[in-house]
């Protein structure tokens, strides 16, 4: 059995993992080969029916061959068929929260082990008996909402991005939502991602009232 101290590296991915685990979040790691994005989604899967919580979750490679945008392979993909591999995630954009591209681990870091699985698991376990914390945006967190849908999405789904948010507050054992909380949530959307325009059509912008009414409900999703 593969435990979280025996995937290398890795920190970006098993930090969404942990996050997802607090809030019951759908998970989706695009990854090269070399990527250990796999396993942690089996892994993730396992650990989730130990807490229990809902959790699904998807390794997808960035193209057939597994090397577009590799720094250590080349790609032997066409344009055209990288394009169409991607396409299919369109259909899946609202049946995942978190989004992430994997990340290779460096040959040095292959040996070094990680944090123990009971450790995470002890964090995890604490966050989600925690109460939850308020979702009341502050001055900051609007000014990041509006700034990130004025220059990176106008789609973006902040009910969804304020309830990773508060997972996140929970691991960090905050009561409401701060700043760099917000800013790691939106680094989870998949307009984050390298290529996004590639494989989805943006829903149609939010209006200027809808946009506010989002950033001062008080509930998330």
């Amino acid at each position: 059995m593969v435990t979280l101290e025996n995937i290398p590296g890795s920190e970006m991915e098993k930090r969404a993992l942990e996050v997802a685990l607090v809030g019951g979040h759908s998970l989706a790691i695009l990854h090269n080969v070399g990527s250990h994005a796999p396993q942690l989604i089996r892994t993730a899967m396992r650990l989730a029916q130990e807490i229990p919580v809902p959790f699904r979750g998807l390794a997808y490679p960035w193209c057939p061959c597994g090397n577009y945008g590799s720094p250590k392979a080349e790609c032997r993909c066409s344009a055209k068929t990288i394009e169409r591999h991607l396409s299919k995630l369109g259909k899946w954009m609202d049946r995942f929260a978190i989004w992430l591209g994997g990340t290779v681990p460096l040959a040095r870091h292959l040996h070094i082990k990680g944090e123990s699985e009971a450790a995470v698991m002890k964090r995890v376990k604490a966050a989600r008996a925690a109460l939850e914390p308020s979702v009341i945006l502050d001055a900051s967190c609007q000014e990041m909402i509006r700034y990130y849908l004025g220059s990176v999405s106008s789609s973006l789904d902040i009910a969804k991005v304020k309830a990773i948010a508060a997972s996140i507050a929970r691991l960090d054992g905050q009561a409401r939502l701060l700043v760099q909380h917000m800013a790691e949530a939106l680094q989870y959307q998949p307009c984050a991602l390298p290529g996004f325009r590639m494989w989805v059509t943006a829903a149609p912008g939010l209006t200027v009232a809808e946009t506010e009414k989002l950033m001062h409900a008080t509930g998330g999703t």
